[in-house]
């Protein structure tokens, strides 16, 4: 398990689709996992696809996509989050069709959620 700060890992997932052996034309797509519990539990809140395109054709080279699952998100866990002092809301990718996949972990204090307007 791999823990990055979060305003570096788009950097991470595209040095990792860079690095793979067919990178003049290649998608990679992780799974999107959360927690908002003290717990830990994280649960499924979408996909995140990352493409890259050496065609002269392409609008950009780089194109990163986020697909949600509906209700992965609500207003009323990030309410309860804010509601007890010190929790974190953590972020894990995990890659799809991986044999043995490294997961890719980031947090950031819940409360900074609704103060960023939960970008």
């Amino acid at each position: 398990m791999i823990h990055f700060p979060h305003r570096h890992a788009i950097g991470i997932l595209w040095m990792i689709l860079l690095a793979s052996p067919n990178a003049r034309a290649s998608t990679k797509s992780w799974k999107l996992f959360h927690s908002t519990s003290v717990t830990g539990t994280y649960v499924p809140r979408g996909t995140v696809t990352l493409s890259l395109s050496s065609s002269k054709d392409a609008e950009s080279p780089v194109q990163l996509n986020v697909l949600n699952e509906e209700d992965a998100f609500t207003v009323e866990m990030v309410n309860e989050m804010i509601s007890q002092e010190g929790v974190l809301y953590h972020l894990k990718l995990v890659e799809e069709g991986a044999d043995n996949p490294t997961a890719i972990i980031t947090t950031v204090p819940a409360c900074q959620l609704r103060r960023s307007n939960f970008r």
